[in-house]
């Protein structure tokens, strides 16, 4: 990292006369928890040294509580340079090699500041006359690539070189937190879906709404057990019992004054009614509260299988996913087309084929229950209005053909244009 400004001018004593700062100082313990830490909580140690005039350099070393006593420390490492002036600064930033062209997720308030990757763990940033390097490569980062761990250490590198970095884009106006809240987006294959706020009573709820996911998927099977139950419960709900010595007309005395048991009854019923709202609203009310109370990740569609079953005339096709959770995990899953677990917008009969990406909520503590969003900017959600927008402008376009004096057509036609234009659908 030392040697990635090997030769850079440092600043002439008599033109710029002010110290060394103490490169440990220009990033505190809380700026560097989501890098070190990861929300573990420990212990951060820093040391620094001046390897040369213009130039301070802090190493930090953090023991995570979850890690063994004799695991080896994550450590990050800051080189900060005082240049002559900002011309000479830029043209030294301008000769770094570029590992990531992308545009940088942390905004700063200072307009001339900049930012280049060398390499996804290695961030130089310029404010001013003056540069920082953050070199995270011993951070045991789990995806560089990703927008939190992007943002992170470009926010941290500018922040080392004297900007102010504004908070990130998904946190809340007026949220106090951390510099960078590492908060889990569950991307995958380059899409992130924006975070959305979860009700409370989540985690007392899972379990409950996995149950109600379980009897809705298995509402068929339940059939074919509980009916022929309750069934027998009605007919042992009166037993009649008559021994020889006891006539005909002696039965019926004792067996009119004998209490009926009603237990069976009830159950009886209440399988019945079980299967009859499963049945109508079990779908619909598992889907629903998995949306509500369910986090937000991305899935992409791997493959696509056959099934035995038909729905409306039409055969039932079994779609292979794979999801990014919040915690980073990626976790295999599949659906159906008569899951019925497409929400948002109209077009719910029309699921992800293979290779598209889009977002679902999912149960935390069962990635597999899942539904699909259809009214984000996913890649597959985006596809998906364009192409209802350029049906609405084809049939617009044809109606002013068979009719081109019907002035209704030609509006309808100019503001399908338009709406299409603005949703990004057009070049």
């Amino acid at each position: 990292m030392l040697a990635t400004l090997a030769g850079a001018p440092a600043r002439a004593a008599t033109a710029d006369p002010r110290p060394d700062p103490d490169a440990c100082t220009l990033l505190t313990s809380m700026d560097l928890e989501p890098l070190l830490l990861a929300g573990a909580g420990g212990v951060i140690d820093g040391y620094n040294y001046y390897p040369a005039p213009g130039m301070a350099t802090c190493k930090w070393l953090a023991q995570p509580n979850n890690h063994a006593a004799d695991a080896v420390r994550r450590t990050a490492m800051l080189a900060f340079y005082h240049i002559a002036d900002a011309r000479r600064a830029q043209a030294q930033l301008d000769r770094q090699p570029r590992g990531d062209i992308r545009p940088s997720m942390a905004i700063s308030g200072g307009g001339d500041d900049a930012v280049a990757r060398p390499s996804p763990t290695i961030v130089v940033a310029r404010h001013g006359a003056d540069i920082a390097i953050i070199d995270a490569g011993g951070a045991e980062l789990s995806d560089t690539g990703q927008m939190e761990t992007r943002y992170l250490l470009d926010a941290l590198a500018l922040k080392a070189a004297g900007a102010t970095v504004k908070p990130p884009p998904w946190v809340e106006t007026g949220h106090v937190a951390k510099m960078v809240p590492l908060a889990p987006t569950g991307s995958l294959a380059g899409w992130t879906p924006p975070p959305q706020r979860m009700p409370g009573g989540g985690a007392v709820l899972d379990p409950i709404i996995h149950g109600l996911k379980l009897l809705a998927d298995w509402r068929y099977g339940l059939m074919t057990v509980l009916m022929p139950f309750a069934v027998v419960l009605l007919v042992i709900r009166r037993p009649r019992r008559r021994s020889a010595e006891v006539t005909s007309a002696e039965f019926d005395v004792i067996d009119h004054h004998r209490p009926v048991r009603r237990w069976p009854t009830w159950l009886a019923f209440g399988c019945l009614a079980l299967l009859i709202l499963n049945m109508l609203f079990g779908s619909t009310l598992a889907t629903q509260l998995i949306d509500c109370y369910g986090e937000t990740g991305a899935a992409s569609v791997t493959g696509r299988f056959a099934t035995s079953t038909q729905y409306n005339r039409h055969d039932v096709i079994g779609y292979w996913v794979l999801i990014g959770t919040a915690d980073r995990r990626v976790v295999a899953g599949e659906y159906r087309t008569d899951d019925f677990n497409v929400l948002g917008l109209g077009d719910t009969g029309i699921y992800p084929d293979v290779g598209d990406v889009f977002t679902v909520r999912y149960l935390p503590s069962h990635p597999q229950e899942f539904v699909i969003r259809n009214d984000d900017q996913s890649p597959w959600a985006r596809k998906l209005a364009c192409t209802r927008l350029a049906a609405w402008h084809g049939e617009a376009s044809r109606r002013t053909i068979a009719a081109p004096g019907n002035a209704t057509f030609r509006a309808e036609l100019t503001r399908a244009s338009q709406v299409e234009h603005q949703a990004g659908c057009t070049r």
